[in-house]
């Protein structure tokens, strides 16, 4: 079982905001990010990486960090998967995204030109933002607004609508580094971060924060007559069973879905909702009039 060193699972959030600004971008620091099909549990054929901030770099007179991206070794097809944090090779190679963080402004910003001509630049992370407040211009999205802000150990966890996406302060992104807001097939999983000068073999794990996402989902309207609202941030199997147990309804990889009830008999309904990622499942019940 992989350890939760990070958020051991801090279903009750603390309430308290960290007194003073953590960055995100520091000398030394690194995220270990592997990936998973939306299908599958984590595929450990899919090169795990770890990415550590470089050097400075001026581009159109504005100072970024290059990225180093490092492969992990000993994973193969069919081979177990790693726990972070992971053993590197010695080889790198550099990015081709640059970041940089305006501590003053209190957010950070990626130089990319993927799907694009020229380069631009992005808001990756706004560590001013408020619930219903909208992050401008993000990676790859536009303008998307934050659905919630929670806190864990007194860092705030800032969470995207519509997404599988959050961002912490002192972290970055719940993909990694240099996550775009929205992934297909494939999402980037950030199984821990640290900083190779102090703790990289203590690194804190991430593992555990699907955890309390599955634990914050909600269905609504309650009771219902015809559709229910699955309001959750990350992709769950839904099954429907009736009071006698028998399976009535199944959705896999649901994601803010609609569900169509109206063909169900008036009565009582246990919805199942699975995370196959963190293995953890959550019970409601619902009342069809």
């Amino acid at each position: 079982m992989k350890e939760k060193i990070f958020f051991l699972l801090l279903l009750t959030p603390i309430f308290l905001f960290s007194q003073n600004y953590q960055p995100v971008i520091t000398d030394g620091a690194f995220w270990d990010v592997s990936a998973y099909n939306h299908d599958d549990l984590i595929d450990c054929s899919t090169p795990y990486r770890r990415y550590v901030i470089g050097d400075e770099i001026t581009i159109n007179g504005m100072i970024y960090k290059q990225l180093k991206v490092y492969d992990i070794n000993g994973i193969d097809t069919g081979e177990p998967c790693e726990e972070p944090p992971f053993i590197v090779s010695s080889n790198y190679y550099i990015d081709d995204v640059y970041v940089r963080e305006d501590i003053t402004e209190k957010k950070v910003y990626i130089l990319s030109n993927r799907y694009l001509q020229d380069y631009q630049e992005f808001t990756l992370c706004d560590f001013n933002l408020e619930v219903g407040d909208i992050l401008v211009n993000g990676y790859e999205v536009g303008d998307v607004e934050i659905s919630a802000i929670q806190v864990y150990n007194g860092v705030k966890h800032y969470f995207i609508d519509g997404t599988n996406y959050s961002y912490a302060e002192g972290i970055g992104g719940i993909g990694g580094i240099v996550a775009p807001l929205i992934q297909f097939e494939y999402f980037d999983y950030l199984a821990c971060y640290g900083n190779i000068e102090t703790n990289e073999n203590n690194c804190s794990a991430f593992v555990g924060i699907d955890d309390y996402l599955l634990a914050h989902v909600n269905l609504f309207p309650n009771p219902a007559k015809n559709t229910i609202q699955v309001k959750t941030a990350i992709y769950l199997d839904v099954t429907i069973y009736n009071v006698l147990g028998k399976k009535v309804i199944y959705h896999a990889n649901i994601l803010n879905d609609e569900l169509n009830i109206s063909h169900l008999v008036r009565g009582v309904y246990f919805v199942k909702l699975e995370d196959r990622i963190s293995n953890t499942e959550k019970i409601l019940k619902i009342i069809k009039e």
